[in-house]
């Protein structure tokens, strides 16, 4: 009889078996010990030869072990060094028996002197191991262990396949002879005692309710203590604080004997003021690590359904990440659109506290399962297992109770079919961090793993992506994969900001922009274009791409007919994604010359055609620069006096409105007008302004009309346009067609800029008075003006026009504008960036600079996929020699960018199934318009020579050290590289 459940105990399977559940048993014990730094692996026991059949009928296997470890390790937080593998045994065995391909099933249990149960991972249908399993194949079970003293003591093994019939093996595993059961304290300072023990008490009833127990956090309400029916040896005391209990329980002392564990989680750590960025892993790994917690209790901190933090008590420089590298915090809730959480009929923050309530409870159920010994010496080992298990069930319970795929139903998560949910888990990685620098840019993260860029570099391209990237932090929109952690960083920053932007329902939208910048050649709107794509799509979202390069504009209307068409595919209902490519193109021989012209559409969402204001509706626009390398360069360059001022509209009307009786208050129209005047106008355009402000007027409205740029020329005339508002200041009238027409009552504001004529009038008596200022009519101006304010428009400098405001307010009788001026304020490049969404530098291929150590990443992504792209399929891309592969990643520079490097591929001869050689390379004449020719030979030559040697030790050692990393999150290695 099988004490697995439900599984029928065999030696073979019959000719053709029915539906149902095997179990293969281990017919002896089987005893590891490991002598050095090589993994010691030894089979154990294998299933019968499967038929091809058979194999297509499995729907999943699974490992169930008793087993202990050597019960001491002398560096515990060094990890748990026995473990069991899955792997092929093949029928026409030629190499003595050796195991070709093999993955992790689970980990011994921890630091026990006493023998246990464990359940390994599930092999579903779609794991690489029944995918890879061929006729007269067998599975086999592997005891294995590694470094001195470890030992693996498995005393009794089942194989268990589930043949057919998936809603049979969806029965849970029992054991005839479950583990003995410690009991731990879980205090949740958002209980849910149901949902929590609906994951838990499948568990044999090991669970029950207790009474609340006291504690540190007693304020945080009811707790859920996890107990067995005996109350004694209580082992661990987890415990779930508000962000704010960080600062007091600094403080504390640990006075128990039962180790504490407490999972803060990092959105409450910002709601208590803590800055913590969710961009690139690294960027918030060193948001962390800057708040130099030093905690008294074992802490880890939860990101999301990602990842997590745990540092040890009283210690922050040395924190373990597990995280899920393709993604980063918050991803995964953000996955479920607004039209999946209608048809689920969930809100957010329900679904957030459910996913949240998973992941403590397969935290908790993890730690349960460890031995007294382990728990008391809890440390990264434990945490890693505990926290991995704890990120897969919300993965789980999320996959279960709130699919995304619409032909899936809805199903209620319970401890048995959580345990079976394994299509959801994440890839996760532990990283142990160490060595942060000051102001570093480069990945943290990556400096901590094996790997170093340029040995990734060249496994990238000779491997795939598959088999590097899972370990680095990146970041995938589409066919964009990003593994900078500058572009990361800049690519998620976009990507939350349309997020933002979607969620947005304003009755006066405004584009969302979005600045990129980057060397020639670096494919800047490749990377932006799959980001926005991805988004969209995910929403639903109906699009429309446009593209315009001012440089080719031949005057001003073709940026007018651009916003038109614009307009046109907004009013349709799709959402225009417009590339502004060269948008700082000089034009008429004037730098920055179409600045100016996107102002009213970034500030305002309007275009201007004359007096007329067209609304543009919500967009996306992209800036692609061409002037500088970086968005800061631009953002910071001087030299034009691209005049202009960088007033928000909406902070001055509020202030002014301030100053307002109630009953005038209300009539001030709070959104308001907005004009910035061009030297392409005539008075006409002004006119029809003017008829816009008194249709306000006349209906009873107060407007508070901003004139930007006011002092700008007029055609070729300085300041031509001051005199045209002498009589409106004056006298509350304009001219048309000889006829004085009334304004009414409004509040002009006249913006000018920081090189501003006006400046000496106002005090600045270093800045001389420009010749012409008088016969411009500016001293007239001047004396109309009841007040301005310089540089700014915060509110404690419009306090300064408090009396001017009230006094117009009180004097009821005055049908003329009260005017009012800001002067020295920022220019067209700074009301530009300032109005940016987001900004994203692409980095291109070429080293930036001497800290720059992922260039032949950048590099190697690039070239893996023009490779995939040139053979027969992505599995099978155009091989490259290792000589010409070391000058093409290690060359320093192509002359541009990514263009080069397509075009020396282009120009190879290369055909599926064929390897490039140095013969089929361009020539040399060919090749100089692209790298210099005498550098890339010079590293082709040394690198061939070098890979052909014999690895040195170093590199032996990273290539295992790195099969272990592929081991640790379930892959398949090469047992020789360990």
């Amino acid at each position: 009889m099988s004490p697995i459940g439900g599984a029928e105990l065999c030696d073979a399977f019959g000719t053709e078996p029915r539906c149902g559940r095997y179990a293969f048993e281990s017919k002896t014990e089987a005893i590891v010990e490991a002598r050095d730094g090589n993994v010691k692996s030894n089979p154990w026991f294998k299933s019968p030869s499967l038929n091809k059949d058979l194999i297509e009928r499995i729907h999943r296997v699974r490992l169930v072990t008793k087993s202990r470890d050597q019960g001491w390790a002398t560096s515990v937080s060094s990890g748990n060094w026995t473990w069991f593998e899955l792997g092929i045994a093949k029928s026409n065995d030629t190499s003595n028996g050796r195991v070709e391909l093999r993955w992790t099933s689970h980990e011994n249990r921890f630091l026990t002197n006493g023998q246990g149960w464990r359940e390994g991972n599930i092999f579903n249908r779609h794991h690489d191991l029944l995918k890879s399993l061929e006729d007269g194949d067998s599975i086999e079970v592997r005891v294995c262990a590694r470094f001195r003293d470890w030992k693996n003591h498995a005393e009794k093994g089942y194989l268990v396949l589930d043949i057919g019939c998936e809603t049979f093996n969806r029965k849970p595993f029992i054991f005839s002879q479950p583990n003995p059961v410690r009991f731990l304290d879980v205090l949740l300072s958002e209980p849910d005692r149901s949902a929590l023990l609906q994951f838990l008490g499948g568990d044999h009833n090991q669970w029950k309710v207790l009474q609340t127990p006291t504690g540190p956090s007693a304020r945080t309400g009811e707790a859920i203590v996890l107990a067995s029916n005996t109350e004694t040896n209580r082992i661990l005391h987890i415990n779930t604080p508000y962000g704010s209990d960080l600062r007091t329980t600094q403080d504390s002392e640990n006075t128990s004997s039962m180790p504490r564990l407490d999972v803060i989680d990092a959105d409450d750590l910002r709601r208590e003021g803590f800055n913590i960025h969710r961009l690139s892993w690294d960027q918030t790994v060193e948001d962390i690590w800057n708040l130099k917690i030093k905690y008294p209790f074992h802490l880890l901190i939860r990101l999301g359904c990602e990842g997590a933090i745990y540092q040890r008590p009283g210690e922050y420089d040395h924190p373990l990440l597990i995280y899920e590298p393709e993604s980063v915090e918050g991803h995964f809730l953000q996955s479920y659109s607004d039209r999946n959480l209608e048809f689920l009929a969930v809100d957010r923050e329900t679904l957030k506290a459910e996913l949240k309530t998973a992941w403590i409870a397969g935290l908790t159920a993890s730690l349960a399962k460890e031995s007294d010994c382990s728990i008391k010496k809890l440390c990264e080992t434990q945490i890693k297992e505990a926290v991995t298990t704890g990120l897969s069930w919300s993965r789980r319970v999320a996959a279960i109770k709130y699919p995304k795929v619409k032909a899936r139903k809805p199903g209620k998560p319970t401890w048995h079919n959580i345990k079976y949910e394994s299509d959801a888990d994440p890839v996760l990685m532990p990283v142990p961090v160490s060595g942060l620098e000051e102001n570093a840019k480069s990945s943290l993260i990556f400096k901590s793993l094996p790997y170093e860029p340029k040995l990734a570099a060249r496994d990238i391209v000779k491997k795939g992506l598959r088999d590097v990237l899972p370990f680095i932090p990146t970041a995938r929109f589409g066919d964009l994969v990003a593994a900078d952690r500058d572009e990361v960083d800049g690519f998620r920053k976009i990507a939350n900001a349309i997020e933002v932007y979607l969620g947005e329902n304003k009755t006066k939208p405004k584009p969302l922009s979005i600045a990129v910048f980057g060397q020639p050649g670096s494919g800047k709107s490749f990377g932006v274009k799959h980001v926005i794509r991805t988004i969209l799509k995910s929403h639903g979202r109906a699009t429309s791409e446009l593209e315009f390069n001012l440089s080719q504009f031949q005057e001003e209307s073709n940026l007018q007919t651009a916003f038109e068409t614009i307009r046109d595919e907004s009013m349709s209902g799709k959402m225009p994604i417009v590339f502004f490519d060269e948008f700082d193109a000089t034009f008429k021989q004037q730098p920055l010359y179409w600045l100016s012209h996107f102002l009213a559409p970034i500030e305002d969402g309007i275009s201007l055609l004359g007096d007329k204001r067209r609304a543009l509706g919500k967009a996306i626009y992209i800036f692609i620069g061409g002037t500088e390398k970086t968005f800061t360069a631009f953002k910071d360059r001087a030299g034009q006096q691209d005049a202009s001022s960088n007033v928000n509209t909406s902070i001055v009307a509020t202030s002014l409105k301030s100053f307002l009786p109630s009953d005038l208050s209300s009539l001030v129209d709070m959104e308001p007008l907005s004009y910035t005047l061009s030297p392409s106008w005539d008075y006409s355009t002004l006119q029809g302004i003017f008829y816009q402000i008194r249709d306000f007027t006349s209906s009873g409205k107060i407007p508070i009309v901003f004139f930007r740029d006011f002092d700008t020329d007029l055609q070729s005339e300085p300041l031509g346009w001051l005199k045209y508002f002498l009589a409106p200041m004056q006298d509350g009238k304009f001219f048309d067609n000889g006829h004085y027409r009334p304004l009414g009552r409004a509040i002009f504001v006249f913006v000018g800029s920081a090189s501003s004529v006006f400046m000496p009038v106002t005090g600045d008596t270093d800045v001389p008075v420009p010749v012409g200022f008088k016969n411009a009519k500016g001293p007239d101006f001047v004396s109309r003006l009841r007040g301005y304010v310089k540089e700014g428009y915060g509110n404690e400098r419009f306090s300064s026009l408090k009396n001017v405001v009230t006094g117009y307010a009180a004097r009821k009788s005055e049908s003329k504008p009260l005017s009012l001026a800001v002067f020295g304020a920022a220019t067209n490049r700074q009301r530009f960036t300032d109005g940016m969404g987001g900004s994203v530098d692409i980095r291109g291929l070429n080293q930036t600079d001497e800290r720059d150590e992922m260039y032949t990443v950048r590099r190697a992504i690039v070239l893996r996929s023009m490779l995939e792209r040139l053979g027969p399929s992505s599995e099978q891309p155009i091989q490259i020699e290792d000589g010409v592969l070391s000058a093409l990643l290690y060359v320093p520079e192509f002359r541009h960018n990514a263009r080069s490097l397509e075009a020396i591929i282009a120009m190879s001869s290369t055909s599926p199934g064929q390897t490039l050689g140095v013969n089929d390379l361009p020539p040399n004449d060919q090749l100089e318009l692209h790298v210099d020719t005498e550098k890339f030979h010079r590293i082709r030559i040394a690198g061939h020579k070098e890979v052909r040697s014999q690895p040195d030790i170093e590199l032996r050692k990273r290539y295992a050290d790195i099969e272990w990393l592929k081991r640790t999150i379930g892959r398949n290695d090469n047992p020789e590289n360990l």
